[in-house]
């Protein structure tokens, strides 16, 4: 997820949070002091609240500002779920988004030095990572044809979720 669907992401949580609590844009700004067309631009992401804005809406709202920023645990990048197998895939997403790890197909022969041959190898839940990024590889190639592309994603992250967790050979 890039910065300006985040921006855009914020607005609908916004917006979420505050019916919700069955709050009206202008019980929302009476009680954080902000004007109801602030809120409304805000909700409709046409402007990004600042992060004392987001503070107030928090309070207001009785949620955090990590929820308004990133949504509920599953969506995070970095999850404070107890769930080992949640926080791995949330992780190694963030990871594939940014660009930082990515999937690559490698032959050893007799033209490399192995002493220069530095990759990562997971030591646990290898298959399922290598499987993981190859779903998201494939994703990222074909997301054009997909409908409902956030769906998707988290159709792939679960059904990885699930994989780990049933593994018979999870240390």
């Amino acid at each position: 997820m890039n910065f300006a669907e985040n921006e855009r992401l914020i607005g609908k949580r916004l917006l979420e949070a505050r019916k919700k609590k069955g709050m009206t844009q202008q019980a929302l700004a009476d009680k954080t002091g902000i004007k109801t067309t602030a809120i409304s631009r805000y909700e409709n992401s046409k402007k990004t609240p600042s992060l004392i804005t987001l503070a107030s809406f928090a309070l207001a709202l009785d949620v955090t500002i990590d929820y308004l920023f990133f949504g509920d645990d599953a969506e995070r990048p970095i999850s404070t779920a107890a769930d080992e197998e949640e926080i791995i895939a949330n992780c190694l997403f963030k990871l594939w988004e940014l660009g930082v790890l990515v999937r690559a197909e490698v032959y050893f022969n007799d033209f490399i030095d192995y002493t220069t041959a530095n990759m990562l190898f997971p030591q646990r839940y290898g298959m399922q990572i290598n499987r993981y990024y190859s779903q998201l590889d494939d994703f990222e190639q074909k997301k054009e044809s997909y409908a409902d592309k956030e769906g998707y994603l988290k159709h792939i992250k679960g059904s990885f979720v699930q994989y780990m967790k049933t593994d018979p050979d999870k240390k």
